[in-house]
């Protein structure tokens, strides 16, 4: 059986067996106002779960990567050229960051270390920095197209 067709299938499963759990999770759970936030199970579980699928995420991307590899070689290539790229986004984007905890930062807990805020810091930085990128670089694809009917 050919991989790359039972690929698909199994990881929207996945992704699809674990939204479930997570939704039946946070509407079975009955949170008052003498539960912080912080402690709520399905907050905890949400954690988990972004965690999962990131995990599946960069598994997918490996195992494409790798298949990639041979059965078109520069395709993989440039695919693992682009990780690369947010790589090293994410690594401007970390550096950029001045990993200030704000109190509003640590009320929940969840942030409690520089470090942690410079990885949030990071990401939304290296998230700007491709939005910024998708923009302009749809902004000169529209205009050379629109130069090139003219």
């Amino acid at each position: 059986m050919n991989i790359q067709k039972l690929i698909r299938p199994v990881g929207f499963g996945i992704v699809f067996l674990l939204v479930f759990i997570f939704l039946i999770n946070v509407f079975s759970e009955n949170i008052d106002s003498t539960t912080s936030l912080k402690d709520a199970k399905s907050v905890n579980f949400g954690f988990n779960l972004t965690f999962a699928l990131v995990a599946i995420a960069i598994a997918s991307i490996l195992v494409l990567v790798v298949v990639g590899l041979k059965n078109k070689p520069m395709s993989a290539l440039v695919s693992l050229g682009g990780l690369v790229l947010l790589g090293i986004l994410f690594a401007i984007g970390y550096a950029s960051d001045a990993g200030e905890l704000v109190p509003s930062y640590t009320k929940g807990e969840i942030i409690t270390t520089e470090t942690a805020s410079k990885l949030v810091g990071g990401v939304l930085n290296a998230t700007l920095y491709v939005l910024i990128a998708a923009v302009i670089f749809s902004f000169v694809t529209s205009i050379r197209d629109l130069i090139n009917k003219i």
